[in-house]
């Protein structure tokens, strides 16, 4: 039976150890890994070998011996390596031996000394919002891809073998 002093005793919480929050899910495809397909995580994918295809990630890191040939999307990718396709990112940081061939479309872009770069730069508030614009990129079988976008500030700039 409960007295009356245990019944006005108020009632501590269990002790229980801390929650460690979830590891970030990664990806990383190493140097000599040639893949065919699409990449797509929530975390973060580090490519030091091939990619044949379209990857997604919320940051994608492209090392200098890696290449892509396909289109990427991320929040923040940083290119040291090659890249034959579009570019869509918030944060776009072209380090000095990376070579890119598509547009870029970004918040964000830095590009370092040395880096190539050849299409266009589209800087944009939300580069990530209108995927569509890619597909009709693609449709669009003249010498140069033409960009329409709801965003007032886009405002494409071309850049033709641009070694900066």
């Amino acid at each position: 039976m409960i007295s009356r002093s245990e019944q006005t005793k108020p009632l501590t919480p269990p002790v229980t150890a801390p929650v460690k929050p979830e590891r970030a899910e990664m990806c990383v495809i190493g140097v000599g890994v040639t893949m065919t397909g699409k990449i797509t995580s929530p975390g973060y994918v580090q490519v030091e070998g091939h990619v044949q295809g379209e990857v997604r990630a919320n940051t994608l890191v492209i090392n200098a011996t890696a290449s892509i040939q396909g289109d990427v999307f991320a929040d923040s990718i940083l290119v040291r390596g090659k890249i034959a396709g579009n570019v869509r990112g918030r944060d776009v940081q072209l380090r000095a031996t990376a070579h890119v061939e598509g547009t870029i479309f970004h918040k964000h872009l830095a590009v370092d000394a040395g880096a190539a770069f050849e299409g266009r730069s589209c800087p944009s508030e939300n580069p990530m919002s209108d995927v569509r614009q890619l597909r009709n990129e693609k449709a669009n079988t003249g010498s140069e891809a033409q960009v329409t976008s709801p965003v007032p500030e886009h405002r494409p700039v071309h850049a033709v073998h641009a070694r900066i």
